[in-house]
């Protein structure tokens, strides 16, 4: 916890206390210097301890559990995408990306099930829907996106999981036209659908996935990479790359109407330079 925290925190009950003070010597119409020096006193005493009890945590976060080194030294290990069992919560499991080799599948225990050597994969997300497990990825070996399709109860069938997408019922890869990067994915009126960012660039393509549509390309005002669809409220968010753009846009709805999947942009920015 840091100093404002502590600050804020000393405000807050201060404040609460001296209210709660002058509440009672309105109600009790008592106003002596004795109940006056017993309400200092119990605030000083309040202050005391919150300071003991901040300065005494420890502020370091620890794993729990920790996966083995990735196949590739250095900057490699990239992004996860877990995928929940919702019978048994203990047995869910973790994709995570080598972004320059492939994909690992562990279990919660940060245990290594399997690795496929898939290529450049950078970024990676599920969805479950009906008792299927839906994964994307984009593959920068060959500027495409990965979609395949599972069985629940296959995928996390454990004779399986040392080839796992081999298991897959489904399977495409899908060409994009742009220098692809990262990739985030959604469901819309229960359709699959996909965010795909462009490195270097600012170009943004949503695909519908069952059918390997293209819905569409836009300008985001400068290069983002990862990003993130709230299926509840249909809003996609990116993230902006610090120094490689001025502005990008921050979030972007989509809607459906007769005629597909249209965009309406907000106005709101992110400011790299802020960060």
């Amino acid at each position: 916890m840091n100093l404002n925290t502590i600050t804020g925190a000393i405000k807050t009950a201060s404040h609460n206390t001296m209210n709660m003070a002058q509440h009672s010597l309105s109600v009790l119409d008592i106003p002596t210097k004795a109940l006056q020096s017993q309400t200092k006193a119990s605030l000083a005493l309040a202050l005391l301890v919150l300071i003991a009890v901040s300065c005494s945590q420890d502020p370091n976060i620890y794993a729990s559990y920790e996966t083995p080194p990735v196949i590739t030294a250095e900057d490699a290990a990239d992004d996860p995408a877990i995928v929940i069992n919702f019978d048994n919560p203990t047995d869910s499991l973790i994709f995570g990306t080598d972004k320059k080799s492939g994909v690992y599948l562990y279990d919660l225990e940060g245990n290594e099930l399997s690795y496929a050597p898939l290529g450049n994969i950078n970024n990676i997300d599920v969805r479950q829907l009906n008792d299927q497990v839906f994964v994307t990825a984009t593959n920068r070996s060959i500027q495409a996106i990965e979609y395949w399709i599972f069985n629940q109860d296959d995928f996390f069938n454990t004779s399986n999981h040392a080839d796992i997408f081999s298991t897959a019922i489904r399977s495409s890869t899908i060409p994009s036209a742009i220098n692809i990067y990262g990739i985030c994915m959604g469901l819309i009126n229960s359709v699959p659908v996909a965010f795909v960012t462009e490195d270097m660039g600012p170009s943004v393509e949503l695909w519908t996935l069952d059918n390997a549509a293209l819905v569409g390309t836009f300008d985001n005002g400068g290069e983002s990479e990862g990003c993130v669809f709230d299926d509840e409220s249909q809003i996609s968010s990116w993230h902006c790359v610090p120094g490689k753009a001025r502005t990008c846009p921050c979030r972007a709805r989509w809607i459906r109407s007769s005629s597909g999947l249209r965009s309406i942009f907000r106005s709101g920015h992110f400011r790299t330079s802020n960060w």
